[in-house]
Formats: structure tokens, sequence, C-alpha cells
């Protein structure tokens, strides 16, 4: 049995609140390879070396990069899956699909770090998925239910 690398990558922020949003929940849930890309205004000035910092202190790996094929120039992953609020990813999240076919993967998941986040021709880039929730919960929300329900499925 393989082991899977998860990089998780938030695209398209501008809010330094949202950087540092994005570090200490994905880290606090034990996920410990996180890349921002396309951080513009506040995110790139103040959010990215808070980020790096929360990173740091969390023992976890911590890149900032242009844009998305530029996440996958230098992480070469074998899947990509990009979570975006509803009706914008064509499939429901399904974590447990996510555990199942990604043994000996590399495996690129994105969020959006504005609403929507992510363009068509970004969400085309791979597997679009969206959650079943019944309102908007935001970017910051969208990553933390994604990422608690991969943990849960992750630690069976």
């Amino acid at each position: 049995m393989g082991i899977m690398t998860l990089l998780i990558t938030l695209h398209n922020v501008g809010s330094s609140q949202r950087c540092q949003e994005f570090v200490q929940i994905a880290s606090g849930l034990g996920f410990k390879n996180l890349a921002i890309t396309k951080a513009s205004g506040s995110a790139a000035s103040r959010g990215i070396p808070q980020a790096q910092k929360i990173a740091v202190k969390s023992n976890a790996n911590f890149m900032f990069l242009g844009n998305i094929s530029d996440v996958i120039e230098v992480y070469n992953p074998d899947e990509i899956i990009l979570v975006a609020p509803p009706p914008f990813g064509d499939d429901l999240w399904n974590p447990e699909e996510v555990k199942k076919e990604s043994e000996e993967k590399r495996l690129l998941l994105i969020f959006g770090g504005s609403s929507p986040g992510l363009s068509r021709r970004e969400l085309d880039m791979g597997k679009a998925v969206n959650l079943d929730v019944p309102i908007e919960v935001g970017s910051i929300g969208t990553l933390a239910i994604a990422l608690y329900e991969l943990k849960k499925v992750l630690k069976e």
C-alpha cells in the first residue's frame, strides 16, 4: 500500500487575514504541505509573511507561487481537485473518493481565496467539485469544511 502526498493550495487571495486563516486551519488539521498562489494587495505584502511565520511554527512546508500552473510545474501532481462554491463545481466533494483513489499519488487540492476565487478556465485544470452546504460559506468556510471532512476520512 502506497502513501498519498497532498498539497493544499489557496489561489487568488487579496486578504492578509485569509492567508493566515488558511495556514492556521490547514496546519491545525494536520495538513503540512501548503501553498498560496496569486496573492495580491495586503495578502501579498502582509499575508504571505504572516502565513510563512505560522507555517514555520506549525512545522508545515509552505510555498508562495505566482499561479496554479507554477504549482503544477513544481509539484507535478497525479490528480488535481479544485473545490469551488456551488454551482461552480461539477460534482459534489467526496473525501472518501480522495482516500480511495489517491494511494501512491500526488494530489493537488486547490481552494479559491475569494468568491468564487476560481475562474472557469482554472476549474477546467482538474476535477471541479463543490460542497453539499445549504448556503454560501465563503472561501475559508469551504476550506475548513472540506479539510475537516478529509481529515476524518484519512484517519479511518
